[in-house]
Order: structure tokens, then C-alpha cells, then sequence
């Protein structure tokens, strides 16, 4: 009787260890590249913030626009749809990149007696999201990596100023997934953006109840087999 209460124990150990080095198999496949980054960092980039993701987005969505204007030197008048923060964070992104593309920008109207191509830049930012749509766990209850989602869309005309002339108009949607380990949770959020905040989905008691269920299952089953060779 001993020596089957033993085998038993045993197994049972074996299934929980098998179990919990399954669940903590992390998926080694390579990363996305993730989109290039608008602003200069201090030191090396070891970590992609929600932030420097979301301006990366931005970036990159201000680039389609950008293709349609002619080589400077030429004025980009900035004419923001709000004050919201995202909003916000766009015209410093536009700012930035068009003036290192050697453009003068300006905010709202442009001065008088510039002698050289006037355009008006409009745009809003539709939508601007982050989700963590998964997460994993190692040995059933330490988190160990967050899926990462940021999309940014945005509606982008730009005008002649002079004749106002309609250049493009554009819907422009831009989007990144990935993955961060979980112990850098709390360092790619800016607490001053509520837009690179978001509650982590999946995972949870969910997850565990599923787990402990697939467990509860493997020991009955373990016990079934041991009560019917008695």
C-alpha cells in the first residue's frame, strides 16, 4: 500500500513539473522590428516605451504626408484639430521631423512675406489604444511576458495655402504588436499619458481557474488509475 501511495505521490510530482515547465516555454521566435524612433534618445535604446512607440506610430503616419509636400525650403503651418494630449504630442512629433527634413514649420498661420511655398498641415487623431491582449505565466502563477498592442489612426489634408488647394487627404492607420517581459511592466508606461496605459487582458483568475482545472484533471486521473490496480 505504501509503496503505491509513493508511486502516486510520484507521478503526481512529475505531472506538476511537467506541467509548469510547459506553461513556462516562452515563444523564441524573432520580434518585430518596431517602427523607428522620432526623437534622439540620451543612451542606448534598451527598452521601447508605450510613449516612444505611440510618437513612432505617429512618425511614421506624418511620413505619407510628408511625401506629398516639395522639397524644402517650403513653410508647414501646423493646424491641430484640439488641445487633447494626443493631439498634442502629434504637433511636437510633426514639429520634430519636419524640421529636421529642413522644412520652417509654424503653429497656426504662417508670417507674412514668406517668399517661398506655404502649406497647411490639418489633422486629428481618431484613435489612439494600447492593449496587452495576452499574457503568459511560468510554473502557473508568475507572470512572465505581456503581448503588447498600440494602434494610432489619424485624418491628415494638407492645403495650399496660397490658393487653397487640397494636396492629399488621407485616413492613415498605423499599428504594433509585441511582446515585453514582465518585469518590464511598469517601465514602458508614462504615468502623464493615460493613452500608454491599459489593463492587461487574459491571464487573470481565468487563466488560473483553466490551469488548476487541467491539474485537478491529470491528479483524478492519476488517482483513478491507482485505485482500479489495487
Amino acid at each position: 500500500m505504501k509503496s503505491h501511495q509513493t508511486r502516486a505521490v510520484l507521478v503526481i510530482c512529475c505531472l506538476l513539473v511537467m506541467a509548469g515547465i510547459a506553461l513556462a516555454v516562452e515563444d523564441e521566435s524573432p520580434l518585430p522590428a518596431a517602427p523607428d524612433v522620432v526623437f534622439a534618445m540620451d543612451g542606448p535604446d534598451t527598452l521601447r516605451t508605450n510613449l516612444a512607440l505611440a510618437e513612432a506610430l505617429m512618425g511614421e503616419a506624418l511620413g505619407v504626408m510628408q511625401a506629398e509636400l516639395p522639397p524644402p525650403p517650403a513653410v508647414v503651418v501646423l493646424i491641430p484639430s484640439s488641445t487633447e494630449p494626443a493631439v498634442r504630442l502629434m504637433t511636437t512629433v510633426a514639429t520634430h521631423q519636419l524640421q529636421a527634413a529642413g522644412y520652417t514649420v509654424h503653429a497656426d498661420r504662417a508670417p507674412g512675406g514668406t517668399d517661398v511655398p506655404v502649406y497647411e498641415l490639418q489633422y486629428r487623431v481618431s484613435n489612439l489604444s494600447l492593449a496587452y491582449p495576452d499574457n503568459g505565466r511560468r510554473f502557473l502563477f508568475w507572470q512572465s511576458w505581456f503581448d503588447r498592442e498600440l494602434t494610432f489612426a489619424g485624418e491628415m489634408t494638407l492645403v495650399k495655402a496660397d490658393n487653397s488647394e487640397v494636396i492629399s487627404s488621407r485616413r492613415i492607420k498605423r499599428s504594433f504588436q509585441d511582446r515585453i517581459p514582465a518585469k518590464y511592466f511598469d517601465a514602458v508606461e508614462s504615468p502623464e499619458y493615460t493613452f500608454t496605459q491599459a489593463e492587461p487582458q487574459g491571464g487573470g483568475w481565468a487563466r488560473r481557474l483553466e490551469e488548476i482545472v487541467v491539474l485537478g484533471t491529470l491528479v483524478a486521473l492519476v488517482a483513478i488509475y491507482f485505485a482500479n490496480t489495487e
